[in-house]
C-alpha cells in the first residue's frame, strides 16, 4: 500500500486562518454563552495547542484543518465533526469513521467517540471545529464522507487495473 494524498501537517507549517473562524477553541471546553449571542471564542496561536494536526479533502476539494488527540488526550467536545482514525507505522492515516458529535453535554460526546474508537480500533481522533451551525457540521460531513469514499475507489480501481 503507497503513501496516500493525506499528509500530517508540522503547527509551524499552519497557514494563517483568515475570518471569524481563525485559530478558535473554546476556553472551557464548553460553549459559554453571550448574552444570545452565542458561543464567546477565545483566540489562540495553534503552537498553543500542544497536539498535531492534520488536514482532511473533501470530495469539493476543501481542505478541513482537525486537531489530532490519542483516545486518552482527547478533550470532552461540544458539537463537532471528528474523524475516528488508524495511524499506520508508516505515518498514513486511514479514516475508519467520520461523523459528528450529537449531545449537548461535553462528557456524553466523548463517552461516545471513545466507546466507538475502541470497537473500531481507532488509535486517534481528528475533530474538526469549525463548522458552528448543525448546517455546516452535515456539509463538513458529508464532503469529507464522499472525499474519503472516491479515494478509496479511486484506490480499488488502480488495484483492479494493475491485476489484470
Amino acid at each position: 500500500m503507497g503513501k496516500t494524498a493525506l499528509r500530517l501537517v508540522a503547527t509551524t507549517d499552519l497557514p494563517e486562518i483568515q475570518g471569524p473562524a481563525r485559530n478558535r477553541a473554546w476556553s472551557d471546553g464548553r460553549q459559554s454563552l453571550r448574552a444570545g449571542n452565542g458561543p464567546v471564542p477565545v483566540e489562540l496561536d495553534a503552537r498553543d495547542f500542544g497536539h498535531g494536526f492534520h488536514y482532511w479533502h473533501g470530495l469539493t476539494g476543501q481542505r478541513y484543518l482537525h486537531s489530532v488527540y490519542s483516545l486518552p488526550e482527547c478533550p470532552e467536545l461540544a458539537k463537532a465533526n471528528y474523524i475516528l482514525v488508524y495511524r499506520l507505522e508508516n505515518g498514513d492515516a486511514v479514516p475508519l469513521f467520520i461523523g459528528q458529535t450529537t449531545a449537548d453535554a461535553g462528557s456524553l460526546n466523548l463517552a461516545g467517540i471513545r466507546q466507538k474508537a475502541a470497537r473500531l480500533g481507532a488509535n486517534e481522533i481528528h475533530i474538526h471545529v469549525l463548522a458552528d451551525t448543525p448546517g455546516q457540521r452535515d456539509d463538513v460531513e458529508r464532503d469529507l464522507l464522499k472525499g474519503q469514499f472516491q479515494r478509496i475507489e479511486r484506490r480499488l480501481r488502480i488495484q483492479a487495473a494493475n491485476n489484470h
